[in-house]
């Protein structure tokens, strides 16, 4: 049998089995039993040792070849064995054993089945000679599973799995998700089952291949704000992904992809697709959503998702669902043509499309959600999703967002990038020091500056990061807010850095007239809704009606601005083409900055309030806007505010589920000190409090009321007294939940999960760790966030009376408010009975918005 596989190369039998092991050894597994050549040395070795000689022709014949080599089969097998693995080392779980009873897996003979009823009609689509028995069609697809399923389950021992805490007994604390695991699992086999077989077609794979060619040249640079355009490998810098859970469990596990090292943080981009094949990307304005799509295009191999190399990476903004403003969404199908023209200005067919798709070999990049018009955003959301959740569940699809406002579909997973830390900063300056792009003798005094910044939590984003550079470069200090740093960028771009470099370049005496704010201007109010695709003639028609007066003709009219958008397109990163005749602020904050000089320039406040209505709640127009006229116009800003206040009040008195004004003054207030704005603002916070409470789903940014007035002990102390009994009804009920977690967990391994607590921390650093979650929106908890600024939280637990406890469940649940107010006196004494650094821990976990329990 050896000979067997020998003739074949080095056996399609043995690679199949071989990539299948592989594959299943690095998901569950922290370091493989065996390297790659002892693994494969080993497959081969078993399976020439081991092949019955009755299937032998089967093996070799070309259609049973072509159909274990399709996608479907490979991933249909890699599903059962993982559903193998999880209920091998579950089995002892009596959870995960009632619900395996009650849903049951897809046994070994069901895959059997399926897949040669499969190839039967492969054998008669084919019209070959040799059509095998059934049986022994059968038998040949048992001996590929078997060999698979045996050698993975031998190359994964107890000794190195990442399913130890599994197996050494703490298995039940996480049965739920190993629940959830097994039902994803049966889905996904089900869902590729479900779909028609898909073989491989090389013609395909060649244009993939010249696609990809293509893309990643084009991404294989990027621009570097101010600097030029750079080997992306050479300034990136991954950043730190935060991976929470929406309309889940109240307790859950969570896994934080070994957040406790910093170096292991940035590798974790490449396990984004390991649990859920649909996730979002969320973070704050230029935190590197678009630049992380990049880095999955650039390294879309290094990605830990099975046989990487074969799927085809489609990149597509959302917003261009609706070409040229239309109304219409396109279908799914064309807009991912459309993107990868786009992209490559190859044109490919629907058929090559629905080839990648329907094999589950998409990775579908999606960006910029907040940039989709609000009024299409939500029905355009709800149906990409409702689309890809009916694909190929194999199919990889990443939605980038900025987080405010964002609301996710049901049970996707979403990843949020981190504020910069140290850390991330002094990596991305080392990177642009050996780029020869700043003096490695002025990183010390830049990174001493810049610790103030992000202590304030100004310098959070790449895109802050990357003007800072710049501009301490031209001015050796920093900006300390977004105004000051968009109009000194503008002042860099424009003037100071350009013109004396370019002068040969360029036609200066055209340009100087059209380069001011007013331009910018005009192209934003072009930009409407989010920063749009404009077109060519449009700008040219718009800045022509402008600047006609400017130059001697219509013209050098015509001239001068042809000349300033080539200036554009080629020296600056403000407003760059995004197809031959389209053009777009590089950057959604850029167009952000200049609408607000166009809001700031209204006389009117009612039209000017009307205009900052047009933005959504993940905007920085309202912060932006509110600035400028707190620096420009005491006397417009002040009329602005009245009319915003008074419109909230108005909004609280139709007791409607609308709360547009006030979402803008909650972000306004980001920049507002004025001790009588503030008392103001705070008056709405308090004596609105009930309605507050009842429309959480549609006020956002609360969180901003915390930064607001932390300083203010005497404005927390109101918030805290308003709060109350939210606040203390949060701090019981985190209270009760981890108590009762603690109950769990020492029934179940007869273990004191408290004892554990200190010694946590000596804990090996590269074990992977697990974590007991309660996700509290930071946006809802507001109030705790304050509350805490003020009480003691060990005190208030030591010292609370039965009848106030008593008093505040009755408010809340007249029916059952007794038998919680027992529960509660119990965790609360047992509270008291632990060590005092028991009790700090605890501490922590009862106030925290984002709570992580180490076992």
């Amino acid at each position: 049998m050896t000979g067997f596989v020998v003739d074949m190369g080095i056996g399609i039998l043995t690679n199949l089995v071989y990539d299948i092991v592989k594959y299943s050894g690095a998901k569950f597994s922290n370091n493989r039993k065996s390297k790659d050549k002892e693994l494969r040395n080993l497959v081969e070795s078993y399976i020439s040792k081991n092949v019955p000689e009755d299937i032998r022709l089967v093996l070799e014949s070309s259609t049973f070849i072509t159909y274990f080599n399709s996608p479907q089969f490979i991933d249909v097998i890699n599903a059962y064995i993982e559903q193998k693995i999880l209920c091998q080392y579950s089995n002892k779980n009596t959870k995960i054993e009632q619900y395996i009873n009650k849903a049951g897996t897809v046994s070994i003979q069901d895959i059997v089945d399926y897949i040669s009823l499969n190839i039967l009609d492969r054998y008669g689509a084919d019209m070959v000679a040799y059509v095998p028995d059934f049986s022994c069609l059968k038998k040949a697809v048992l001996y590929i599973m078997t060999v698979s399923e045996e050698i993975t389950l031998k190359n994964i021992s107890p000794e190195n799995s990442q399913l130890l805490y599994i197996i050494n007994s703490r298995i039940d604390s996480c049965c739920e998700n190993i629940i959830e695991w097994l039902a994803k699992i049966q889905a996904n086999i089900n869902g590729v089952q479900e779909k028609q077989l898909v073989y491989k077609d090389r013609d395909f794979d060649e244009i993939k291949d010249k696609y990809h060619s293509i893309l990643k040249e084009k991404n294989s640079e990027a621009h570097i704000y101010l600097l030029d355009k750079f080997p992306f490998d050479k300034f990136y810098v991954p950043p730190i992904l935060r991976k929470t859970s929406y309309d889940r469990r109240e307790l859950s596990m969570f896994n934080l992809f070994f957040y406790d090292r910093y170096e292991h943080s940035l590798a974790a981009w490449k396990d984004i697709f390991a649990d859920d094949n649909i996730v979002y990307l969320t973070g704050g304005a230029g935190y590197g959503k678009s630049l992380f799509t990049k880095k999955i295009i650039n390294n879309y191999k290094d990605l830990n998702i099975f046989h990487s190399d074969e799927y085809i990476v489609i990149y597509g903004e959302l917003k261009s669902f609706y070409p040229n403003g239309s109304d219409s969404a396109l279908s799914v199908i064309e807009f991912l043509k459309e993107s990868i023209k786009n992209s490559t200005l190859m044109d490919v067919s629907n058929d090559f499309v629905e080839y990648y798709l329907n094999s589950g070999r998409c990775i579908v990049l999606l960006d910029a959600l907040d940039e989709v018009d609000k009024n299409k955003r939500i029905s355009l959301h709800e149906s990409v999703i409702a689309f890809f959740k009916n694909q190929n569940p194999n199919n990889k699809i990443c939605i980038t967002s900025r987080d405010r406002g964002f609301i996710p579909e049901r049970n996707v997973e979403v990843f949020s990038i981190c504020p910069l830390n140290e850390d991330q900063i002094e990596k991305y300056v080392d990177k642009i020091i050996a780029l020869g792009k700043f003096e490695k003798a002025d990183k010390e005094t830049f990174m001493d500056q810049s610790r103030i910044l992000v202590g304030k939590g100004f310098l959070n984003s790449f895109l802050v990061l990357s003007l800072l550079i710049n501009i301490y470069k031209a001015e050796r200090e920093l900006p300390e807010n977004k105004l000051e740093l968009y109009q000194k960028c503008f002042e860099y771009i424009a003037n100071k850095r350009e013109k004396e470099k370019t002068q040969k370049e360029f036609n200066w005496s055209s340009i100087i007239p059209i380069m001011k704010d007013n331009t910018f201007i005009e192209l934003s109010k072009l930009g409407m809704p989010n920063n749009s695709n404009i077109d060519k003639e449009d700008i040219k028609e718009c800045l022509l009606q402008v600047y006609k007066k400017k130059f001697a003709c219509e013209v050098d009219t015509e001239n001068a601005i042809d000349e300033f958008l080539k200036f554009c397109s080629d020296r600056t990163e403000l407003f760059v083409p995004t197809s031959e005749d389209k053009y777009k602020f590089f950057h959604r904050s850029f167009f952000e900055y200049f609408y607000s000089l166009y809001i700031y320039r209204i006389i009117d406040t009612q039209l000017m309030l009307s205009e900052l209505l047009k933005f959504d709640v993940d905007s920085e127009v309202f912060e932006l806007t509110i600035a400028m006229l707190k620096q420009k116009d005491e006397e417009k800003y002040q009329e602005l505010l009245d009319l915003m206040f008074e419109a909230v009040y108005e909004e609280f008195a139709t007791e409607s589920n609308v709360f547009m004004v006030f979402n803008a003054l909650i972000l306004s207030m980001q920049v507002i000190d004025d001790a009588y704005y503030k008392k103001k603002f705070l008056e709405i916070i308090i004596d609105k409090k009930d309605q507050i409470l009842g429309h959480m789903g549609t006020i956002h940014n609360l969180r901003i009321v915390t930064n607001i007035y932390q300083n203010d002990l005497d404005a927390c102390a109101k918030i805290a007294e308003a709060y109350k009994d939210k606040c203390l009804i949060k701090i019981f009920e985190n209270c009760d939940s981890i108590f009762a977690c603690a109950d769990k967990y020492e029934q179940e391994h007869g273990a004191n999960w408290f004892e554990q607590l200190s010694s946590v921390k000596r804990k090996h650093i590269n074990e992977r760790r697990r974590y007991v979650y309660i996700n509290m929106d930071a946006d809802s908890a507001f109030y705790l966030n304050v509350f805490v600024l003020i009480h003691s939280c060990r005190d208030l637990l030591i010292n609370i009376t039965d009848e106030i406890l008593m008093s505040i469940y009755k408010k809340i649940s007249r029916r059952n408010y007794k038998k919680r107010t027992a529960r509660t006196r119990d965790n609360i004494n047992r509270f008291k009975s632990l060590t005092n650094e028991q009790q700090d821990i605890l501490v922590k976990y009862f106030i925290s918005t984002d709570i992580r329990i180490l076992f």
